[in-house]
């Protein structure tokens, strides 16, 4: 860790920290990517009683957004795996098949 980012007392209580980090690991060394900050962000998830820890290369967007962003692409993410048995059409990337599943979405 190379920085514990401040977070205020009184809000946003979901987020447990928010740290500078880079990776040291030897594979990181190796991929050369070794001196890259990034940020890990520690989120409780109640309804699962869980900490999800969130890496991301967005060093200036507060914690919260982050945390938000994240949730949202996760509903997203289930929200396809759901259709994905349904309609097939999912699988094709031509033309048709995507007007096809803009059709059912709207």
């Amino acid at each position: 860790m190379i920085e514990e980012l401040y977070l205020p007392d009184n809000k946003d209580q979901d987020i447990l920290r928010d740290d500078i980090i880079r990776l040291t690991s030897p594979s990181a060394i190796k991929k050369g990517i070794s001196s890259q900050k990034l940020r890990l962000v520690h989120v409780y998830k109640e309804d699962e009683n869980k900490v999800i820890e969130i890496i991301t290369n967005q060093l200036d967007w507060k914690a919260r957004t982050i945390a938000d962003l994240y949730k949202k692409r996760w509903d997203i993410e289930l929200f396809f795996k759901a259709l994905k048995p349904t309609y097939f059409l999912l699988f094709s990337t031509s033309s048709p098949a995507i007007w096809r599943l803009q059709t059912i979405l709207c």
